[in-house]
């Protein structure tokens, strides 16, 4: 309740707290965000860390936003935009009409690396959460489908799509694109800074992405460079898993 109150006691003092002047990442684990948040939040005219973990459901969630960011020493007063990134349905799923004015970055990979790249991490930090291929796979396809539903609520000029693949591959092209898309000045680059809180709660991949300061590319990344658990699904769910990736990618992407 307190917490609420204070955030929106922020969204009324502060003119910045709007969804036209917000920007999120919209994807899901393993999808390859970390570097792209990093290099969104390096950029002067926006104000984020990572994964703040808010349910958007009015204007009040984005003074949330700014106390989140205030706490982590991550706050950008003289910013443009706000930024935030979401992971988990349950943090988009009851979002207000107002939200969908905000600019919005979908990315999204492959089922394969994404579900071996999740039981990986859980298992490197001791978790039992999606402590089986069955309960990341269900997460996948949830939160893909999650994604395509959300996708139809943005218009056309206010989103962008991504995979995990077309950023490693090229991630100067996409940069631009994304820039375009948001109208920053200057343009977004390929380098970042190392998040102010360092690897703290919702500041991404906490393996090894700390090493890194780029988008690097696939053959030294850090979900490939991993020790991957090897995925253990039956055949027909892996290519119900990979008809929902293929149709996914051509939505989001156009391709």
């Amino acid at each position: 309740m307190i917490k609420h109150l204070a955030g929106s006691a922020t969204a009324f003092i502060l003119p910045k707290c709007r969804f036209d002047r917000s920007i999120f990442i919209m994807g899901h684990m393993r999808c390859g965000s970390t570097a792209l948040s990093n290099i969104l939040c390096s950029h002067p005219q926006i104000s984020g860390y990572g994964e703040a973990h808010i349910r958007y459901k009015s204007r009040s969630e984005l003074g949330l936003l700014i106390l989140n960011q205030i706490k982590r020493n991550s706050y950008r007063q003289n910013s443009a935009y706000l930024f935030d990134k979401i992971l988990h349905s349950r943090y988009d799923s009851e979002n207000s009409a107002e939200f969908f004015k905000s600019r919005v970055i979908f990315m999204i990979r492959e089922p394969i690396k994404t579900i071996e790249s999740i039981r990986n991490l859980f298992s490197s930090i001791g978790s039992n959460e999606y402590s089986n291929d069955g309960l990341a796979s269900d997460y996948y396809e949830e939160r893909i489908c999650s994604l395509m539903a959300n996708w139809e609520k943005f218009p056309p000029r206010h989103r962008i799509g991504i995979s995990f693949e077309q950023l490693k591959t090229n991630p100067e092209k996409n940069l631009v694109k994304i820039s375009e898309m948001i109208g920053l000045t200057p343009p977004l680059t390929n380098s970042y800074q190392q998040p102010k809180n360092g690897l703290g709660h919702g500041a991404g991949d906490p393996l090894t992405s700390h090493k890194y300061n780029k988008i690097i590319s696939d053959d030294i990344s850090t979900t490939s460079t991993d020790k991957l658990h090897q995925i253990k699904l039956p055949d027909n769910r892996l290519q119900a898993l990979h008809n929902l990736y293929d149709e996914a990618l051509a939505t989001v992407t156009q391709v």
